[in-house]
């Protein structure tokens, strides 16, 4: 866990710099980290927390000298960059799971094809009126990553989990974890029907026995 938040003398790669990479880079930097942000359009906006942003198709070379890399949840996992980072040993996560681990807040997950976002508003509106220190984040609002800076003593945080963000995890693990339904979206990038509820279903992998999870 220690790699991913303790910053000092790491040099770690952003790929695409939209809402989740920037927060995923706002993070890193606050822990020490050397950032290189990328972004694939020419027309990003510039990146005040990077040391370097490099604009413009992704060329393998700019990987040496990385100790890790973030790639945002419209990067496919299985790109050409991405693939190349992995065979030169370099550990690859995406902005969920960099959230995660800086954050010791209990975690709550919605995903589903539909209905995500009207669920974790009205979960996280119940929690707060309940007393709860309760944080909304994730993929249809803010960040994860800028809600754990901005709310470091949240207690628990709502989020919604898209199947491109489930692709890229490793540790991320719900405390209560649900899937509302599954029907066939985003088949383009998953290739199929069963790879695509494949990725819902990586929500639970890593729950434990007093975990609770809610299924359709």
């Amino acid at each position: 866990m220690g790699y991913w938040t303790e910053g000092q003398d790491k040099r770690v790669g952003v790929v695409g710099l939209e809402r989740s990479g920037r927060a995923a880079v706002r993070l890193l930097a606050g822990k020490g980290f050397s950032v290189v942000g990328m972004d694939s359009k020419e027309s990003v906006p510039g990146c005040e927390a990077c040391d370097v942003v490099l604009r413009g198709p992704h060329d393998p070379a700019v990987l040496d000298g990385l100790d890790g890399l973030v790639i945002s949840p419209g990067v496919d996992p299985r790109s050409a960059f991405v693939t190349a980072a992995r065979e030169l040993g370099i550990p690859v996560i995406g902005e969920l799971e960099l959230g995660f681990l800086s954050s010791d807040a209990t975690f709550v997950a919605v995903t589903g094809s539909n209905g995500k976002t009207t669920t974790v508003t009205w979960l996280a509106h119940l929690l707060k009126r309940a007393g709860v220190n309760a944080v909304l984040a994730g993929n249809g609002g803010v960040a994860l990553c800028d809600a754990i800076l901005d709310q470091p003593d949240a207690e628990l945080i709502v989020v919604e989990v898209s199947s491109y963000q489930l692709q890229t995890i490793e540790r991320f693990r719900p405390r209560a974890g649900a899937v509302l339904n599954v029907s066939p979206d985003h088949l383009a990038r998953h290739g199929s029907m069963d790879q695509y509820t494949r990725a819902k279903a990586r929500l639970f992998e890593n729950q434990h026995s007093e975990d609770v999870i809610f299924l359709n």
